[in-house]
């Protein structure tokens, strides 16, 4: 038969409640405590006694406060964050009427009526199912391009840095292969707004990221309801050979 092995339990620190021990001021009681047992004759002891106590107790009742008023737990157990609070309380979001600006909207539809003759030149036969094209919009970089994994291990920094570079970054249209969804050339509508230092410099990245995966890559303008186009990468391809001088049929948004 195994005796029931007995433990001796451990005092408090100085014979003080195990409660003030663990109390989140303990230690502005004891350092007011032991700066007024040193100097108990000293005025000033007395006063630095009486801030260090005043102190504690408004940080412990700040603590209490704050544990009152923190987010209530979801059902899996995890804090909710500032933004789910947010979305708690209603009216977070406001919808988007439409996925793509009066430019866009414009270069869309004049490159939805170029594309059976971009297929011709590409090769393909409109008239067979496996022959149609379809573009695509607002197609994030990072899903058309990748850090190259072979040269730079998942994960690691260098792969990480490569990614997050492109990784807020939209391509405005994509043109691919409807069945295979095989990406043939990437498009992006130039504005205003491309003249913008940051917006360059956004730019001069994108290019050379395109150029460096060898991704076929286009710059679009529409001046005076002309479609003209700045070739990244290659300089020369079939699939901008029918873009030169489109004209734009969709009559240009009058201001409001």
């Amino acid at each position: 038969m195994s005796r029931k092995r007995f433990t001796r339990r451990r005092r408090p620190i100085g014979g003080l409640p195990k409660a003030i021990i663990n109390a989140p001021w303990q230690g502005y009681l004891i350092a007011g405590g032991v700066v007024f047992m040193l100097s108990i004759s000293d005025p000033l002891a007395y006063a630095l006694w009486a801030v260090a106590l005043g102190k504690a107790i408004w940080r412990d009742s700040w603590t209490k406060r704050r544990k009152g008023s923190a987010a209530p737990a979801r059902n899996d157990g995890l804090q909710e964050t500032r933004s789910q609070q947010l979305l708690r309380d209603g009216k977070a979001y406001v919808r988007t009427r439409t996925l793509m600006t009066d430019h866009e909207k414009r270069c869309y539809h004049h490159l939805m009526a170029r594309l059976p003759s971009i297929a011709v030149e590409l090769g393909y036969e409109p008239n067979q199912p496996s022959g149609q094209l379809r573009i695509h919009s607002k197609v994030r970089v990072v899903d058309v391009v990748q850090p190259n994994a072979q040269r730079y291990t998942e994960g690691t920094r260098n792969h990480t840095g490569l990614f997050r570079q492109i990784s807020q970054w939209h391509f405005d249209f994509i043109i691919c292969d409807d069945v295979t969804q095989k990406i043939l050339i990437a498009m992006e509508l130039d504005d205003s707004s491309h003249q913008l230092p940051d917006r360059v410099r956004r730019d001069n990245i994108l290019d050379e990221v395109c150029r460096d995966a060898q991704m076929p890559f286009t710059r679009l303008l529409i001046e005076r309801q002309q479609i003209t186009y700045q070739p990244v990468y290659p300089n020369s391809s079939p699939i901008l050979r029918d873009l030169k001088t489109g004209e734009v049929k969709t009559e240009t948004p009058t201001a409001a």
